[in-house]
């Protein structure tokens, strides 16, 4: 074998990268579609030869896909390329399972011993999938692809992956089927992640966030934008309510990373991105992990800056959640003269601007006891001790001030609540005594179990208003 250049391209910048595989792809001078199947049909087989040869001697499983057809070939350059024959890069084509990365880089070595080589590195979908893709240029300058895979991703895409891509991808589709296609995906593709050797983790390393901004001016108030970072492999996501345009504080609204990802730093990176992109931000957070990496990025509480992180945790016991914001959010705050939101159940119950009763105009706040006999010792008259209700009420309502609740059986939402996805999570919103307002994401099955836990103790209390 003679050796030939590796570039690697996943090193360059994105417009370098394109000049250089467009440059080759005109450089096959295809005459029309007979030669590409002439020359594709010659270079198929050498390189399958090649990839088979070299995997059985670094012990990596080849994967010899068949030559593509003529239709396939005629669809795809008038469909995809425009009719340009010389965009066409995978007539030629096959890959590998690679055990772990090392070994994969050792197949990339060997492989461009005998051509040349264009190494892309890994990349990922949001539906869960990734590979690491190379070019292959052949002596008469034709184009061909390897794929390389982690053992089973390549068996699992061929087999069920790619459908489910078909089915995400078509936007005739119903919005609910494509959104089911892309859950059954990452399903798919993170039962083959469970068995895989932990270095296949650390090579991706999970900093390949792909970054999805929206217009938000009719939800959140002009100026406003959602944006939201997902790892796909993982399928971890962040969203955030963007106000910098606006020189206000930008808000967390949703934090998610699946519980056998946990740990292995991903929340804190998502929550990195943000603080990167503005210095005013903050979020409500009920989870002391999440809490940790809110405070190592150096966010604190609202209402007492200087708290420890232990301290933090306490907050997180007693009343489920805590808002930690950045410094520069926290002054911006006191420069408004925005009271924090309740710190304690003490301050819920003292609140002078707290109104209404839980049934009758005769009844104040001070009357009822967070352990009224009615309810029992275990379970708050006055909601938020366990959970996001009252404190912080994510259906817009507040039992004390009943006033100010909006659930209605006429509800759009709330009618069709039984036909959205389970785990499908809205961002609901609650104002403090001062009328802050900030969001709060929850999932449509909690939401269900919210509603039905506020009628029960709405019945109950029939029973002890005066």
């Amino acid at each position: 074998m003679t050796a030939e250049p590796l570039i690697e391209a996943r090193t360059l910048d994105p417009k370098m990268k394109k000049g250089l595989l467009d440059s080759v792809h005109k450089n096959q001078n295809i005459k029309d579609i007979d030669d590409l199947i002439t020359r594709g049909a010659k270079n198929h087989k050498e390189l399958s030869d090649t990839i088979t040869e070299i995997a059985n001697e670094i012990g990596a499983t080849p994967k010899i896909a068949p030559l593509k057809e003529r239709a396939r070939i005629e669809e795809k350059v008038r469909d995809k390329y425009r009719g340009d024959l010389n965009q066409i890069g995978d007539v030629a084509r096959g890959g590998i399972d690679a055990l772990n990365p090392k070994q994969a880089d050792e197949f990339v070595d060997r492989i461009a011993q005998k051509y040349k080589i264009i190494d892309e590195g890994y990349a990922t979908t949001d539906l869960g999938y990734f590979d690491r893709k190379l070019v292959v240029v052949f002596d008469d300058g034709a184009v061909g692809e390897v794929q390389i895979w982690s053992p089973g991703m390549a068996d699992a895409k061929f087999l069920k992956g790619d459908n489910l891509y078909r089915t995400y991808r078509d936007k005739t589709q119903p919005i609910t089927v494509r959104r089911r296609a892309k859950k059954e995906s990452k399903r798919l593709y993170n039962e083959i992640l469970d068995k895989l050797d932990k270095s296949w983790l650390e090579e991706l390393q999970f900093s390949r966030f792909n970054k999805t901004t929206k217009d938000a001016s009719d939800t959140f108030g002009s100026g406003t934008k959602t944006i939201t970072y997902e790892e796909p492999i993982s399928g971890s996501t962040l969203v955030y309510v963007d106000r910098s345009g606006i020189d206000e504080i930008s808000s967390i609204i949703e934090l998610n990373v699946p519980e056998k990802f946990r740990g292995r730093g991903i929340g804190k990176e998502l929550v990195d991105r943000v603080m990167e992109d503005t210095n005013k931000v903050q979020g409500q957070i009920s989870s002391k992990a999440a809490a940790k990496n809110a405070y190592d990025a150096g966010r604190r509480l609202v209402d007492d800056p200087d708290a420890s992180l232990e301290q933090i945790f306490r907050r997180i016991d007693e009343l489920s959640s805590v808002n930690l914001a950045s410094p520069a959010a926290i002054k911006k705050l006191d420069q408004k003269g925005i009271a924090p939101p309740a710190s304690s159940m003490n301050d819920l119950k003292s609140s002078a601007d707290i109104s209404g009763d839980l049934g009758s105009p005769s009844t104040s706040p001070e009357a009822i006891s967070p352990k009224s006999s009615v309810v029992g010792e275990k379970e708050s008259i006055l909601p938020g001790s366990g959970s996001y209700a009252g404190i912080l009420p994510s259906t817009k309502k507040n039992l004390i001030d009943t006033s100010y609740t909006n659930i209605d059986a006429d509800d759009p939402l709330i009618k069709g609540i039984d036909d959205l996805d389970p785990d499908l999570e809205l961002p609901f919103s609650f104002m403090d005594k001062m009328g802050n307002e900030s969001f709060i994401p929850q999932s449509v099955k909690s939401l269900k179990q919210e509603i039905e836990t506020d009628k029960n103790i709405i019945n109950r209390l029939d029973y002890c208003t005066v």
